[in-house]
């Protein structure tokens, strides 16, 4: 029989255990979240065609913005126009740097489609796999480092472009020297006395690094920690001590 020390320091550590599961689940339900808006935000930066724009700074005349992305050249007229081209080769025949951003761009949306589908079946408030706790939880990190390897590829493309637009901006003439002004592939858009910075796609591409690595961070620590949470004794039950016990019947002869 437990005494009523033993019994109190039970139940408060059975409710300890209970609150350290609760916010884990809501820290794996967070950065759930987290990821799949940086995974989301992938997409839309890898079909953009705005990862470097037309610095408009001393133009007179502002008739046209040019834009750039990763598959497409595009023109936006002051009439409200615009026109949109690729760069007329898919592949061969292009500039390293495309090359390299487009596949990190897509090998990173893969990830993160593999995440959203890993997460959904690992994660602890949905009902699959629940009869193997163990597997559960495996799928639930899997998922969170896809969530990571997502946010880490559109990291890179970005930045590395970002760097060669830096680069090529500092450049006499702009964008025609070198970088994504060269010849193979990507068109005139880069002439002469024409200068680009960044654009949109870029800040969204940051964003949606530090959202991925957040999300895959906080789903795998809280996996892991529920893991931990698990191995204890919670599934104990605690003496009731409010029960009446009746005294035992006297026997009459």
């Amino acid at each position: 029989m437990k005494s009523d020390s033993e019994i109190k320091a039970a139940a408060a550590e059975r409710a300890n255990i209970y609150s350290l599961t609760m916010v884990n689940s809501a820290l794996q339900l967070t950065g759930y979240i987290s990821g799949l808006i940086g995974s989301a935000l992938s997409l839309v930066v890898c079909v953009m065609p705005e990862w470097r724009r037309q610095d408009m700074v001393g133009e007179v005349i502002e008739m046209q913005v040019k834009k750039q992305g990763i598959w497409w050249n595009c023109q936006y007229f002051s009439t409200g126009q615009w026109h949109c081209d690729d760069f007329d080769r898919m592949l061969l025949g292009l500039p390293p740097e495309l090359q390299a951003a487009r596949a990190l761009m897509v090998i990173g949306c893969m990830f993160g489609f593999l995440g959203y589908l890993l997460s959904n079946v690992g994660l602890a408030c949905t009902s699959m796999m629940a009869d193997s706790p163990e597997s559960k939880r495996k799928v639930a990190i899997t998922g969170g480092t896809f969530w990571l390897l997502n946010g880490l590829c559109t990291g890179v493309a970005v930045s590395f472009y970002a760097a060669l637009v830096v680069q090529d901006f500092y450049q006499s003439g702009g964008m025609s020297g070198q970088g994504l002004g060269s010849s193979g592939g990507v068109n005139t858009m880069g002439a002469s006395g024409t200068r680009f910075v960044y654009g949109t796609a870029l800040f969204l591409g940051w964003a949606s690094m530090v959202l991925g690595l957040i999300g895959g961070a906080c789903q795998i620590s809280a996996t892991c920690s529920d893991n931990d949470d698990d191995d204890d004794d919670f599934g104990a039950p605690i003496p009731n001590t409010n029960r009446y016990n009746p005294p035992p019947r006297s026997e009459f002869i």
